[in-house]
């Protein structure tokens, strides 16, 4: 061994706070050689030389550049092969960053829904794309309401946008719950469901009989749109649009409405007017009321 100075592998080690065994690893991945090693005890001693190395090493490291990378780095030192090596390494972080950005995104999402179920605001809020677990969180929230609170199921109304929803919902209910009975008591069905069960003797028109209605007006108003088009603007008008906006005059709406009338029926937009202006057919009022997928 040459008389300069060399340092022992713990040493290094804690120079560069790094384990012993990291460096090993380095030797065995091709990237580090001790510049000496005593064939009689197996030391290995390091140099200026490996502290230059490893000071690359773990620079490159901190950009994350997997290790047959900085091999292939160090084997080579030519400026093309770093500059082609940064930029791919530049590409691999920002394809990292935007799955971190999704990653946390979901995070903020499902904390929100965390406290969204133990809240005890009165009113709550959760926006959220598609398949972020909404329904879930409401789910959720009527279990702890039940559960948590002491709330009774009978005070609890739970609106969903299909009859598929709430079907699904009351099932995942019952069993969270401990079955049918437990959540017998409690009201679930889309905006139309609940309404029609708070209305008496209510019969709804169907589609077909809709549309022929819809043809016989337009033909006594000789307009040329078509059935289709013309209940789209009636359920505008009824939505809250003006005449104009909703493209439908009030004549040919009221002869639509007498059409209904003299038929006995009510067409959907019909129904949620007719019950809300009624309001609820008996006197409890709903202490809880959630909605899913509002629109």
């Amino acid at each position: 061994m040459e008389d300069k100075k060399l340092f022992l592998i713990g040493e290094v080690a804690k120079m560069f706070h790094i384990s012993m065994g990291t460096l090993r690893h380095y030797e065995q991945a091709g990237l580090l050689t001790p510049e000496y090693t005593d064939p009689d005890t197996g030391y290995r001693y390091y140099g200026t030389r490996q502290f230059e190395l490893l000071n690359t090493i773990r620079y490159l490291r901190v950009l994350d550049f997997p290790l047959a990378q900085i091999k292939t780095f160090l084997d080579n030192r030519d400026t093309d092969v770093i500059e082609e090596k940064l930029v791919h390494q530049k590409e691999v972080i920002a394809r990292k960053q935007k799955e971190l950005e999704l990653i946390s995104r979901k995070i903020d999402h499902r904390l929100e829904q965390l406290r969204a179920v133990s809240s005890d605001a009165a009113a709550i809020a959760v926006v959220a794309g598609p398949g972020t677990g909404k329904t879930k969180t409401l789910t959720d929230r009527i279990a702890h309401l039940i559960s948590g609170c002491g709330v009774k199921p009978s005070e609890i109304t739970a609106v969903t946008f299909t009859n598929q929803a709430a079907k699904e919902m009351r099932e995942r209910l019952e069993q969270r719950l401990g079955g049918k009975r437990a959540v017998s008591g409690m009201t679930i069905g889309t905006f139309h469901a609940i309404c029609l069960r708070q209305l008496e003797d209510v019969r709804l028109i169907g589609e077909a009989e809709a549309l022929a209605q819809a043809a016989q007006v337009l033909a006594r108003l000789g307009e040329s749109r078509t059935p289709r088009q013309f209940l789209q603007s009636v359920s505008r008008r009824k939505n809250g649009f003006s005449p104009e906006d909703a493209g439908i005059g009030e004549e040919a709406l009221a002869a639509y409405q007498e059409a209904l009338a003299a038929e006995g029926v009510l067409d959907f937009d019909d129904l949620l007017l007719r019950a809300l202006e009624q309001g609820p057919r008996d006197s409890r009022p709903f202490s809880y009321l959630l909605v899913d997928e509002f629109q």
